[in-house]
């Protein structure tokens, strides 16, 4: 019988079997230069695949086809070591660190010591701004499906880019984002900790105010506000300006951070970030 205690969620920095993300698809979401999208991103996979595998989601109606040289090309060019691979799986759009999975892996000295978990959660693209997101809401899942990885759905909207962990089990992330109830209805900080102490096996959640840099369509991911260096460093986002659109909530973001116990009992140290 499978036990989330087992599993943990790894911090980004700690060894990676693959980088998953999404070829673009949605010429609205760069609108008026879209043809200069692919060959760019193209060449940001095989930036990547000097260092590790890339998995990159891709309908085989004709994207993959159009894919295939533009990746083929960039990775030739910048002597990429590791495979940029298209995976047949559709997307709307191609923010993955949004639409896609969160991987649990088993702690040492477990039954699970050696395997993942997927925790698939819903998406509806930032609270229904941008569709169709039929697709994307299916990711995860068919990610999970096509690794043969047991899939867990709490049946609740979550994006990636929403929560920052430090894999020790403290995670940050903002109200602004995940009390809105644009994701999920009647919505509490108590309810919404528990949530992320069940599923993702959080040991502690530091709460961020959030609201967002100008122009941010999250609602104030904490992807933009702050991330962890490791279990004891903050990078935080700061204002450019004193009388910046965001200055205020960017310096509420920096307090809420200094003030902050982490992983290993001490105050977290924020570096700020203008």
């Amino acid at each position: 019988m499978l036990k989330l205690t087992d599993y943990r969620w790894p911090a980004e920095w700690e060894p990676h079997v693959a980088t998953w993300t999404a070829w673009p698809v949605n010429p609205n979401t760069w609108p008026g230069i879209f043809e200069r999208i692919p060959p760019a991103f193209a060449e940001f996979a095989a930036a990547i695949a000097q260092f590790e595998p890339v998995r990159i989601l891709a309908d085989s109606d004709g994207v993959a086809a159009a894919a295939a040289p533009l990746l083929d090309a960039a990775c030739s060019r910048q002597g990429s070591r590791y495979a940029a691979e298209l995976i047949n799986i559709p997307v709307n759009d191609s923010w993955c660190r949004d639409h896609g999975p969160i991987f649990l892996n088993g702690r040492p000295g477990t039954p699970a010591t050696g395997s993942q978990v997927i925790i698939d959660w819903d998406y509806n693209a930032w609270g229904g701004k941008y569709p169709p997101w039929n697709h994307d809401q299916l990711a995860g899942r068919r990610i999970a499906a096509s690794l043969g990885i047991r899939c867990i759905r709490p049946c609740l909207t979550l994006e990636g880019g929403a929560i920052e962990g430090d894999g020790q089990g403290t995670i940050m992330t903002t109200e602004s984002c995940l009390l809105n109830p644009n994701r999920n209805l009647a919505m509490t900080r108590e309810i919404m900790t528990e949530i992320l102490q069940i599923w993702l096996q959080a040991e502690r959640v530091i709460w961020l105010p959030g609201g967002g840099v100008e122009g941010d369509d999250t609602d104030g991911h904490i992807d933009q506000s702050a991330r962890f260096v490791d279990a004891d460093r903050v990078l935080v986002a700061t204002p450019y300006c004193e009388d910046a659109p965001e200055a205020h909530d960017l310096r509420q973001n920096f307090e809420a951070v200094a003030t902050a116990i982490g992983s290993t009992g001490k105050y977290l140290q924020p570096i700020p970030l203008p």
